[in-house]
């Protein structure tokens, strides 16, 4: 059970529509594609979607990662039925420790994909993780919305069945103190909340966007309709200084990369919300060091998407589903936001609810369209 080979793909794949948050404007998904081949012919799939303002890598750094690993991923001796992660453990603990967690979690989600392919298995019963849940409560993304869109977008999201609701706020700039940005804010807040009621949950995702005094003002307005607020502001001290001002409970996200990033949250209290998405926090070995950290610390955790993903990164996010109590969980919709996407037998999200894995799905439960991929790629290396 060994790799014999492996191909790196650069992609752009175009959204349907631009997606904007405080740090950053979409217009496509700049993504690197991971595919590793072992000497039975399985292939499986890897998925990086690299943020310089998470993790500070870029798709060139991904691609030049991923060369060196692949190499060194030859050596590697899968048989005898061991968990692939312990076998992963030591490429996983040095990309933790240099911040390359997307390109990581692109090789170990290619690995784990093969293997359970290879042994007809599902990429959870490789992880040695329960049987899909029947569904999956989604999280409603009202995105950066306002006026007549937010309000449209989210009557039709109540109307859908959503019970969780997402409001992306500091969208008009980077540290963006002013009262008319302020107060355009709490409004666009007040106006969800009308319409979703009482009963059902808001959140607020400022990407870091506000300063500490810009954040504790608006919380403090609106602290009676939201549950929480993600990453009000950039640092970790700021995080702490904001929760103890509103005693709103905060959720670390951009804060929230690596072993060393969880730790420093504790030290300080920044946070009693943890945001993990497989991309940015080192695939299944990062989910699972973080998950245990934060069961030892009374953390909650929020199971996020990143913007672009594919179906094979969504579903590799329905099985890490599996494997914690999430408080909140999101879906990244590449049906809906992707014009391209390669990969088709994604698990789809409808209202409100997503549905469960094939039980007979091989790996991540997902194929490659050859004629797609040629589409999106810009450049192949085969290692």
């Amino acid at each position: 059970m060994r790799f014999t080979s492996a191909t790196i793909y650069q992609v752009r794949i175009p959204f349907r529509f631009a997606f904007k948050h405080a740090l950053a404007e979409r217009r496509c998904a700049d993504s690197v594609l991971f595919s590793a081949t072992l000497a039975d012919g399985a292939t499986g799939w890897g998925e990086a979607a690299p943020r310089a303002y998470l993790t500070g890598e870029t798709v060139e750094t991904v691609i030049a990662d991923l060369r060196v690993w692949a190499n060194e991923l030859r050596a590697v001796d899968f048989s005898g039925g061991q968990n692939p992660l312990s076998l992963l453990r030591p490429f996983y603990v040095s990309a933790d420790a240099q911040r390359k967690n997307a390109a990581y979690a692109a090789l170990e989600l290619a690995v784990i994909d093969a293997l359970t392919k290879s042994t007809g298995q599902s990429a959870a019963a490789g992880l040695n993780l329960p049987p899909t849940a029947p569904r999956l409560a989604l999280t409603a993304p009202l995105g950066s919305a306002r006026g007549k869109k937010l309000r449209y977008l989210t009557r039709l999201c109540r109307w859908l069945g959503y019970r969780d609701f997402k409001l992306k706020v500091g969208v008009d700039g980077a540290n963006a103190s002013g009262a008319k940005v302020a107060d355009a804010d709490i409004e666009r807040i007040k106006t969800v909340k009308a319409i979703i009621g009482a009963d059902r949950d808001l959140r607020l995702d400022a990407n870091a966007a506000w300063d500490a005094a810009t954040a504790i003002k608006i919380i403090n307005a609106v602290r009676p309709l939201i549950s929480s607020v993600e990453q009000p502001a950039a640092t970790i001290a700021e995080l702490a200084t904001i929760r103890r001002a509103t005693g709103c409970p905060v959720m670390a996200d951009e804060s929230l990369c690596t072993r060393a990033d969880a730790e420093a949250l504790l030290a300080t209290g920044a946070a009693e919300l943890w945001n993990l998405r497989l991309g940015k926090i080192g695939g299944f070995n990062g989910l699972f060091a973080l998950r245990d950290l934060a069961r030892q610390n009374n953390i909650k955790l929020h199971l996020g998407a990143l913007v672009g993903e594919t179906a094979l990164l969504t579903n590799a996010g329905r099985v890490a589903a599996l494997a914690a109590e999430f408080a909140h969980c999101e879906y990244g919709y590449p049906r809906i936001l992707l014009r391209g996407d390669p990969f088709r037998g994604g698990v789809a999200g409808y209202r409100g609810w997503g549905k469960p894995l094939r039980a007979d799905a091989r790996g991540f439960g997902v194929r490659i369209l050859p004629e797609l991929l040629m589409r999106v790629k810009s450049l192949e290396f085969r290692v």
